[in-house]
């Protein structure tokens, strides 16, 4: 029986069509283009999987470890949100830049955060920018200010 993490990642690679995936890209797929985890959830889900050799490669071309093919795919399928073991427990993970600027955003125009999520990942997509950049570009379109998460994207992105 296939682990959800593996189905998680033959879910993602399929669903791409392409043999490799770089880390961005399965992370804007798992937190933006499917809402199935928070930005820091899915940080954490891809060092994870890299980290159990479920996937190898570098940063940018990064292959499943394992036949994608044979792994069968549950009608209606998400993975489960359940910390490992090693894990800290999720109220211990500090929530992204990129969700708290989606939130602001939520709340200084009243629309859905799904709405903004989606939006937000096809702003990146689009102009290939980094996720930060595109929830800043999207809060200013919305004209919400959040100038108070400048420095905190500004350290994320140099961190990367």
């Amino acid at each position: 029986m296939s682990s959800d993490e593996e189905i998680t990642i033959a879910f993602l690679y399929k669903r791409s069509g392409k043999p490799a995936l770089s880390e961005s890209d399965l992370y804007l797929a798992l937190s933006m283009d499917l809402g199935w985890m928070t930005a820091t959830e899915a940080k954490t889900f891809v060092h994870h999987i890299k980290d159990t050799c479920l996937v190898s490669g570098s940063d940018d071309n990064l292959t499943p470890t394992f036949d994608i093919h044979a792994i069968a795919i549950p009608r209606g399928f998400t993975p489960l949100k359940q910390p490992k073991k090693d894990e800290p427990p999720a109220q211990n993970i500090q929530e992204s830049v990129v969700d708290q600027i989606l939130k602001r955003i939520s709340s200084c125009t009243n629309r859905q955060l799904l709405q903004l999520t989606e939006e937000a990942s096809a702003l990146a997509h689009e102009k290939n920018i980094h996720p930060e950049v595109a929830a800043l570009w999207l809060a200013r379109r919305h004209g919400c200010d959040t100038a108070e998460f400048y420095d905190a994207a500004e350290k994320t992105l140099l961190s990367k």
